[in-house]
């Protein structure tokens, strides 16, 4: 019964400061500082093999990694049922997803446009 309680507990306070208006902030920043990213390397379009290629792929892979971290915690903050009925966190899991499947399969036709 303490494990649980301490479990609801640690999930209640991840919950607030997931919510609460800094953490939406921060990640809607996030979200534009990475649409701003995109619009620089479509922009600059990079040679394929170029320093300015690797550079932007670390970067995709970076905001990747931060935005399953973020899906990760608002899975955990949210749980189930509260998870699954909002829209927009199937959004973000189909987003992550694909962005994911990209990095894992380089060639992967159609990836880049869906994200």
């Amino acid at each position: 019964v303490t494990r649980v309680n301490r479990f609801n507990r640690l999930r209640r306070g991840v919950r607030w400061f997931y919510v609460g208006d800094r953490c939406q902030v921060f990640v809607a920043m996030l979200i534009l500082s990475n649409f701003i990213t995109n619009i620089f390397e479509a922009h600059f379009t990079p040679e394929p093999g170029s320093d300015m290629e690797g550079f932007f792929g670390k970067v995709d892979t970076g905001f990747t990694l931060i935005f399953t971290l973020e899906l990760s915690v608002n899975m955990f903050a949210t749980l189930f049922v509260e998870f699954v009925t909002d829209a927009w966190n199937w959004f973000d899991l189909v987003v992550v997803l694909i962005s994911l499947l990209s990095i894992l399969f380089e060639n992967l036709p159609g990836a880049n446009v869906l994200r």
